[in-house]
């Protein structure tokens, strides 16, 4: 029973948020030795973490995921933050809005 008494929750919250943001904040840094498809997975996998910790659903991932991969760009995306790569696709799901509306923007 002394080890229960002896047991801070405020101690165990705090490091438990330090070892959720130090997750947050990895950055997607590939091993120069991969091969491409190992790359490619590297990259995917960080990208699905990344955004599902931001609570993204799949389908928005995979269009997003989509366009990189069809723009053939992911060697832009070496060193980038999980924060920077989030902003990034909220600057893409925004995009896409905007391309939806303009779509359907026109007269009768």
């Amino acid at each position: 029973m002394k080890k229960a008494d002896n047991f801070d929750a405020k101690k165990w919250l705090v490091e438990n948020k330090v070892t959720t943001q130090s997750r947050l904040n990895e950055d997607w840094l590939p091993h120069k030795d991969m091969s491409n498809e190992e790359y490619n997975e590297s990259f995917k996998k960080f990208v699905i973490s990344t955004l599902k910790q931001h609570e993204v659903i799949d389908e928005h991932i995979e269009i997003y995921l989509d366009d990189i991969l069809k723009a053939d760009d992911i060697k832009a995306y070496e060193g980038i933050s999980d924060k920077n790569l989030y902003e990034d696709f909220l600057e893409f799901k925004n995009d896409q809005i905007e391309q939806d509306e303009d779509l359907y923007d026109f007269d009768f």
